[in-house]
């Protein structure tokens, strides 16, 4: 597979917020962490479109990975407006993560996020997206410079060794 030509070019903005979130696992009671930033992307062939993501996973459960959810479309005050969500699971496989395209509207705090994604894609949809390949770039961007991943990420290449 080609690189795609959008990886260079997408920062990431890590929003400051804190990470814990109020779910808890049902399993172990253990807190969700969620994180939450901004997507610049310096293209001139893409459109101007404002991007967030917002990702959440439960430490010490890497089996399970991280849910991520990338967003791009418009925003009129506080309220999204075409604002299309398409939702990726990151697990452990192998030598690396493995990346598939799942529901967006059955992730965990989908919900909790209707009034920013105004459009929340199935795996159909999002598949048929003509841009997909930007999305999933936006993905494997955040997974490789989120700060809030690193420890998460090292337990990753823990069970790979």
């Amino acid at each position: 597979m080609e690189p795609s030509p959008y990886y260079n070019v997408i920062l990431i903005q890590p929003d400051e917020s804190p990470v814990t979130n109020p779910i808890t696992c049902t399993d172990c009671g253990a807190r969700y962490m969620t994180a939450f930033g901004y997507v610049d992307i310096n293209n001139p062939a893409v459109e101007p479109k404002p991007m967030v993501y917002f990702a959440n996973w439960i430490p010490g459960h890497v089996d399970e990975g991280i849910t991520l959810l990338v967003g791009r479309g418009e925003f009129e005050g506080d309220e999204a407006v075409n604002m299309r969500a398409i939702a990726f699971s990151l697990k452990p496989w192998r030598d690396g993560l493995n990346i598939d395209l799942v529901d967006a509207g059955q992730t965990l705090f989908a919900e909790g996020l209707r009034h920013v994604f105004s459009e929340m894609s199935t795996v159909s949809e999002a598949r048929k997206h003509p841009e997909l390949e930007l999305y999933h770039s936006i993905a494997l961007r955040v997974v490789g410079d989120e700060p809030r991943f690193k420890s998460y990420l090292r337990q990753f290449s823990e069970i790979m060794e």
